[in-house]
């Protein structure tokens, strides 16, 4: 799915930079970083809070990671 996102210049050249230094597209790397941001909030709050949604979104996302790990 594409999502459209505004950013400042300067935010965005830091995470070309990011990116390139990890062997990432921007793209990429801009994924990489919101999946951590989730997990960190998700492990935060606990999984029992979660909405039925929030879980669904959590399964995909671990179902998309161990795809990549393969």
């Amino acid at each position: 799915m594409a999502v459209l996102v505004r950013l400042l210049p300067t935010l965005k050249a830091n995470l070309s930079e990011i990116a390139k230094r990890e062997h990432r597209s921007l793209s990429q790397q801009v994924e990489f970083f919101l999946e951590r941001c989730v997990e960190g909030i998700e492990s935060n709050l606990g999984e029992e809070s979660a909405s039925p949604a929030d879980q669904k979104n959590q399964s995909a996302i671990g179902a998309k990671k161990k795809k990549r790990t393969k």
